[in-house]
This record gives C-alpha cells, sequence and structure tokens, in this order.
C-alpha cells in the first residue's frame, strides 16, 4: 500500500467520544481510543461485539463525517472537532474481541480548540522521539 500521509503518526491512548447519523437520519454515539495522533488526524479503535463492529463498518464507511470530542487530559481540555473517515478495518483477535479501527482526517476544528491539539501533538512527539533515542 502506498504511503499517502503527509503527516506523521506519534502512538497515544486517549478517550474519544464520537457521534454519527445514520441512513435513517438517527444520531448514534459510539466510545473509543486513540491508537495514534498526527497534526491533522488520528486512528480510533473501538473494542464491541461482532455485531456491532459490523454496524460500524456500514455506519463509518470512508469519507463518512463524524463529530468527536477527544480528551486531552491531562495534557489540555477536551477538544470537539468535526473529521472524515479516511480508511477502516475490523480485526478478531478471538475470545470475542472485536475491534473497529479507522483512520479520521480532521477537518474542523475551531481555533483555540485546534492550538490545543497541536500542543497536545507536540508533546506526543517529544515523548516518542525520546523513546527513539
Amino acid at each position: 500500500m502506498d504511503e499517502r500521509r503527509q503527516h506523521r503518526r506519534y502512538p497515544a491512548s486517549v478517550p474519544v467520544i464520537g457521534s454519527v447519523v445514520d441512513e435513517g437520519g438517527l444520531r448514534r454515539g459510539l466510545n473509543a481510543n486513540t491508537l495514534n495522533v498526527s497534526r491533522h488526524g488520528l486512528a480510533i479503535a473501538i473494542q464491541g461485539q461482532k455485531e456491532t463492529i459490523d454496524l460500524l463498518s456500514s455506519l463509518l464507511a470512508e469519507d463518512q463525517p463524524i463529530n468527536l470530542e477527544v480528551e486531552l487530559a491531562p495534557f489540555g481540555p477536551r477538544i470537539g472537532a468535526t473529521g472524515s473517515v479516511r480508511w477502516y478495518s475490523t480485526r478478531s483477535l478471538g475470545n470475542g474481541r472485536h475491534y473497529f479501527i479507522s483512520g479520521i482526517l480532521l477537518d474542523q476544528i475551531a481555533q483555540e480548540e485546534n492550538e490545543h491539539w497541536m500542543r497536545f501533538v507536540d508533546h506526543v512527539a517529544l515523548k516518542a522521539r525520546q523513546v527513539e533515542v
């Protein structure tokens, strides 16, 4: 697969609350954790029953808009953003453990919240570089 990323990803696990609108116009919530973050996006993972993961595959197709709240504590406040799903995959690890994993591009984020996000990513990047050395 060709690498299309413009910004490096850094491993980070923080809580994410999201919502999407299904085909019937119903807003559906989701709880996830980040796998990694970059200056303009993040990857999330959601664990659930197989039926839930299958439903997420239909709700979060590529380019699907998603509303997000990302918990930056203790690095900063919870921020809100709107993103779009760029890719997703599902995984089953046995013992009833099923995962939905998705890369999300942050499309809209208020200026003040974007400043908090950039400080958070810079902090995570610094920690990642310290581990590499």
